[in-house]
């Protein structure tokens, strides 16, 4: 009964992690993107 919850868990956490880094990098590119285009103006 604990292991697949603790399975469960892990990949809940990796799910988060990744979700969060993939956020993070959109944000930088996103930013990037904006700071280039007003640079460019």
């Amino acid at each position: 009964m604990y292991l697949p919850n603790a399975k469960n868990l892990a990949k809940y956490f990796v799910t988060i992690v990744a979700g969060t880094a993939l956020c993070s990098g959109f944000i930088t590119v996103v930013s990037y993107a904006a700071n280039f285009v007003i640079s460019k103006i």
